[in-house]
Order: structure tokens, then sequence, then C-alpha cells
């Protein structure tokens, strides 16, 4: 089974990055996107670079999670972490703080270690 279908099944997906692979990371997001990506400095940004790569194949996960969501609010968030927040707080009229918990709660499930 691919990750791709373990997401699809919402099972939980883990990304544990160190350091090396952290940069790894970076390198093939500077050539995909070829930006300059920042520096992260605690480990939900780190994650983020993640699902901000994978956006696209995380939309099925995110209407899952989050069916009140539309597909084109999901799409305008285009991996913007503020954006995403936002429209999860106005869509289901909840505090901030609640909205960001929750997403970090989302980010938590896509991590793969929690399967071994």
């Amino acid at each position: 089974m691919t990750d791709k279908d373990t997401r699809a099944k919402g099972k939980d997906v883990q990304v544990d990055l160190d350091q090396q692979d952290l940069e790894q990371l970076k390198e093939k997001m500077h050539e995909r996107s070829m930006i300059e990506v920042p520096e992260v400095e605690d480990r939900e940004s780190t994650h983020w670079y993640y699902i901000a790569n994978e956006w696209q194949e995380l939309i099925p996960n995110i209407r899952e999670t989050w069916p009140e969501l539309s597909l084109d609010e999901i799409k305008w968030a285009d991996a913007n972490y503020d954006r995403f927040v936002a429209i999860i707080e106005r869509r289901y009229g909840i505090e901030p703080a609640k909205a960001k918990e929750n997403v970090a709660h989302w980010i938590a499930s896509l991590n793969p270690a929690a399967q071994a």
C-alpha cells in the first residue's frame, strides 16, 4: 500500500524530519519552485513544508477532514498556512486558537511513523 493509498483511507501518515531530511526537502522544494526556502524554526513549520509540497495530493484528505470547506476555498488557501487557518475559522465559526489546534492535529495525523 502506498502513502497515497494510506492518506486516502484516512489513516495516520507521519513525516519526521531530521536536519539532513530537512536540507534535502529544502533542496527538492527549491528545485521544484525555483524560490528560496526560508529557514525553519519549529516543527509545525517543518511539517508545513511537506504539506505545501503535497497540497494538491492532500486535497481529498482536507475535504474529508473539513467537509464544510469548498474545493474553491481549499484551492484559494493554496497551501498558505495563515489563509488555511482563517478559512477554517470562518467556515466553522471557531476561535483562531481552536482552528490552529485543529490544523495541528491534522498535521500530526499525516505522520507515517505513527503507523510503525
